[in-house]
């Protein structure tokens, strides 16, 4: 900073030398111009006169020209012969009097032209004699001018050379000068910017020096608390380096064992396997397949209700056009052209049927049925393509039960005469049926209930039919429901009373120093209550027909403390099971999928292909995974080796909040030997999130059974209606009220509608248990159990459909029209 300072002190000391110095050269040179004018104004008069010079000059030089063009001709004249002379005389004599003339000279010195007689040699010498001596002293003197005007431009033009050179001289000196003062002015500038740079740098380097300082200070300060620091390291290692050394030397001899290990090792076993080796592909397609099975079963007992429904409506819709029929027929209509209305009919509403049932099959189920499995696949993007064969297949069925049925009974009609089908349909007659010959319950039945009686049996082809509408409707109803239990109890069942632990820590290795550690902290947690390590490892289990399955051995360090975790139990008699003796405890899902029972053995597979069998000591309840729990001897004797606990289960005596799960899973993660920390309520919550998509499906199936409970109920009790209309007239016309003569016929519905849905809720239980069976993966089972509310939900809704057809049926037999009705067939 100094030397920089000196620096900007010298350039100022120059900088002053040099504005002296460029000051006297100013002065010189003003003085020199002085001169420079002084000489140009005497040299102005003789630049003047210099004109003059050089005008006389070329007059002079024009005389010497033609002075010496005469001189050459008259030489030239006198090299001739005398006869070219005497030739040539005349233009010679014209000539040099001419020049004579110019030159302002006396032409009379040659005399005059002699007569060419008269000429000889001698007067021809005389004659250029006289001409060449006139002309010398001309020559002589024009010479002589020459050469002093020629001195004097000289001398003006030299004079004006050196002024010029003395003005350049003064210009060059004025522009040095005025580059000298720019210098100075650039020089200034400099020192003003180094005089400002040089305060800049000053400031800067007292902020740095200050802030060198503080971290000088700050470092020094770090370097005695790290010198600190060191001294206790030292000490510490110091102190430990002995027992290291020892788990050096151990660690060494073990990496020797593990070395002399690898060189006994045989060599690498390779195994190959296709994709349907993979567990998740083929319970993919185990999926698929009971899906299929699934959409097999339902859409058969959907079609046989629309064909159960088809039959009664188009046997009521010929019954009433039986007439017309007749009239046709005796007209000479052939059968053909007869049923063609009632194919066209039939064959109408079986394709409208059709194409909206494919279009809401094609695109609204499979989304939901694809949705509640995605999740378990990870499916994020699906299609749903129409397909041509399903389609024919759908469209070729619902015709069948339209067109076939309307066929069928019109071959009945058509078969009879004109004459016969003219006349009403002579209506059933009455029987006795086999409650009248129980005589003891016949005698204690009021005359409506007989007559009620008598009728259901009157009509056994619309009681079989009533009885098989409601008693499907109910089944469906039940089934649904059935399944809405079997899922949604799988969370209370397998998270509330089979596991009744919290959660699970995984340890990175066996250290019981790190893993005493842990449980020391684990312990330390609020409303913690036990804690019990595991031995758990993945196993095969493979036979030919079943797909290979994944089953978690596990081996608990405290048996007995298993129970307080795990409870153990069969599910049928409850009985509780203890993890005692030689066999192994497996889950009801895994023997029932390969046919176990207890006493049996299965061989389970490593990753390695080696293969342990283990005896089947009891079957336990179980409704996700498979596992196979195993006492630390039998472990040991079986894989010979000792069991590696590689997890810890921890239970609470509270409900602990998400929060509450953060903030443990944080503070044993805290932990060294810990790896994963996971709680059953994540577990539990992704379950409920599939078990509520799937309740969505069943829920579909639910409302499409009572829908189709409600029509098959509507569409009975109206052809009802419609076939007894001039019977309930005639009753009316009796005396019977409206409430009476509803229920006349309602009396029926209600013993049919018990009767079916008897024999439905006896349906729907093996239905459920075949579906059930149908849609279970490999890795969960459901609950089999249908919860009584089900089966009030399923005969309930039953009921009040049945209510709503008998509300809509009263008001229908209220506005009969007695008369119209008993003249109809006039």
């Amino acid at each position: 900073m100094n030397s920089e300072a000196q620096k900007i002190a010298e350039g100022k000391q120059a900088l002053a030398e040099n504005q002296r110095l460029l000051d006297q050269s100013e002065q010189a040179l003003l003085q020199q111009e002085a001169q420079v004018k002084s000489a140009q104004a005497q040299l102005a008069p003789i630049s003047a006169q210099k004109s003059e010079l050089q005008s006389g000059t070329q007059q002079v030089e024009e005389q010497l020209a033609l002075a010496y063009q005469g001189m050459d001709q008259i030489r030239s004249v006198g090299q001739l012969s005398a006869e070219e002379q005497m030739a040539q005389l005349p233009t010679v004599y014209a000539q040099v009097t001419a020049a004579l003339a110019q030159l302002n000279l006396p032409t009379d010195v040659l005399g005059p032209i002699p007569d060419l007689e008269e000429i000889d040699e001698t007067m021809i010498a005389t004659m250029l004699t006289a001409a060449e001596d006139t002309l010398n002293p001309l020559i002589a003197e024009g010479e002589q001018q020459r050469a002093q005007l020629s001195g004097q431009l000289a001398e003006i033009n030299e004079q004006e050379v050196q002024l010029q050179r003395a003005q350049q001289q003064v210009n060059a000196g004025w522009s040095q000068v005025s580059a000298g003062r720019q210098e100075l002015a650039q020089a200034q500038t400099q020192i003003t910017q180094g005089e400002s740079q040089l305060s800049v740098a000053r400031e800067t380097l007292a902020s740095e020096q200050a802030n060198g300082q503080s971290l000088l200070d700050k470092g020094w300060l770090e370097y005695r608390e790290n010198e600190a620091t060191l001294q206790e390291k030292l000490a510490e290692f110091k102190e430990r380096a002995p027992k290291e050394r020892e788990k050096l030397e151990d660690v060494k001899k073990e990496v020797a064992e593990k070395e002399q290990e690898l060189l006994e090792l045989k060599p690498a076993v390779y195994r190959v396997a296709n994709r349907d080796a993979n567990p998740g592909y083929s319970e993919y397609q185990d999926n698929a397949e009971r899906v299929s099975s699934l959409a097999t079963i339902f859409p058969v007992i959907f079609f046989l209700i629309a064909a159960l429904v088809s039959l009664t409506t188009m046997t009521r819709m010929i019954d009433e056009k039986r007439s017309e029929i007749g009239t046709l027929k005796a007209l000479g209509y052939r059968n053909w052209e007869i049923g063609q209305k009632f194919l066209l009919y039939s064959s109408a509403a079986g394709i409208t049927g059709a194409v909206l049932g494919l279009a809401v099959g094609f695109s609204f189920f499979p989304a939901i049925i694809i949705q509640a499995y995605g999740p378990l696949y990870n499916l994020t993007e699906y299609d749903t393509p129409w397909y041509l064969r399903l389609s024919l297949i759908a469209v070729g069925v619902s015709l069948l039960c339209t067109i076939g049925i309307a066929l069928l009974v019109l071959r009945f009609d058509l078969r009879q005469s004109s004459a016969s089908l003219l006349r009403p349909k002579a209506p059933k007659t009455g029987k006795r049926i086999l409650l009248e010959r129980i005589t003891f319950l016949w005698r204690h039945l009021s005359f409506i209930q007989k007559v009620t009686m008598r009728n259901l049996f009157r009509y056994k082809s619309r009681m079989l039919m009533t009885i098989l509408g409601i008693a499907g409707c109910t089944s469906m109803i039940l089934t649904g429901f059935g399944l809405r239990d079997s899922i949604s109890n799988i969370i209370p069942l397998q998270f509330e009373k089979i596991w009744q632990y919290q959660a699970v820590i995984t340890f990175d290795d066996e250290d019981s120093e790190a893993m005493s550690e842990t449980k020391a902290a684990a312990e330390d947690i609020e409303g913690f209550e036990a804690g019990l390590f595991l031995h758990t490892e993945s196993l095969t289990l493979a036979q030919s027909g079943v797909t290979q399955q994944e089953v978690t051995v596990t081996v608990p360090e405290d048996p007995a403390a298993l129970s307080r975790f795990v409870h153990l139990n069969d599910r049928v008699s409850g009985e509780a099971y203890e993890l005692e003796g030689e066999g192994a405890i497996i889950n009801e899902k895994l023997a029932k999928l390969f046919g176990l029972s207890v006493g049996d053995t299965i061989t389970l597979t490593n990753e390695s292909g080696e293969e342990f069998q283990l005896k089947v000591a009891a079957i336990a309840e179980n409704y996700t995974g498979h596992f196979a729990y195993l006492t630390p001897e039998t472990y040991e004797k079986i894989f010979q080796e000792t069991p590696a606990y590689n997890s810890e289960l921890l239970k609470f005596n509270q409900r602990l909040s998400k929060t509450d799960e953060e903030a443990i899973a944080a503070d044993l993660m805290a932990q060294d030997n810990v790896i994963n920390v996971s709680f059953l309520s994540a577990s539990a919550d992704a379950l409920d999130d599939t078990t509520a998509t799937l309740n969505i499906v069943i829920w579909i199936l639910i409302t499409s059974a009572g829908a189709l409970a409600f029509i098959v109920l509507y569409n009975l009790n109206n052809i009802n209606i419609a076939e007894r209309i001039r019977e309930l007239s005639t009753i009316k016309v009796l005396g019977f009220y409206d409430r009476e003569v509803t229920m006349y016929v309602f009396r029926e519905n209600i013993f049919l509608t018990i009767f079916g849905i008897g024999f439905g809720l006896l349906l729907g239980v093996l239905q459920h248990q075949f579906v059930l069976q149908t849609i279970e993966v490999d890795i969960a089972m459901f609950s089999p159990t249908v919860e009584p509310m089900s089966y009030v939900y399923a005969a309930g809704l039953t009921c009040l459909f049945s209510g709503v057809v008998g509300i809509a049926m009263y008001f229908k037999l209220k506005h009969v029209n007695m008369i119209d009705a008993l003249k109809a067939n006039e």
